[in-house]
């Protein structure tokens, strides 16, 4: 999963810019703040990183996040949350409302 910047715009139905990184940040917050959050590592990246999911009340945060709109499947390292991301995608949830850019790219266009 990964998430908008937390200073990125997207449009919304109506051609309308918003700060979607900060609507997303903030549905994480409430995420997080709704219950028990456990963690389980999963891997170490190449820097030495701990890649792990987390979960409030036993439910996925990568999950919900990407099922509401709010983040997007990571395919270049993994096909999690694809389903989700298709689900959010046909009923346009979230930032799948409007239009934006995916963070990958955003990054690339910045550089």
């Amino acid at each position: 999963m990964t998430l908008q910047k937390r200073n990125k715009k997207c449009k919304d139905r109506n051609g309308l810019s918003y700060p979607c990184g900060e609507f997303a940040t903030n549905e994480l917050k409430k995420i997080i703040s709704s219950g028990q959050l456990f963690c389980k590592k999963r891997a170490t990246d190449r820097y030495g990183r701990s890649i792990s999911i987390c979960y409030v009340n036993g439910v996925d945060i990568n999950s919900l996040m990407v099922k509401n709109g709010w983040a997007l499947a990571y395919r270049k390292y993994s096909r999690d949350y694809v389903d989700e991301e298709k689900v959010a995608k046909d009923k346009k949830m979230g930032m799948w409302a409007g239009k934006f850019i995916a963070p990958w790219r955003w990054l690339q266009l910045k550089r």
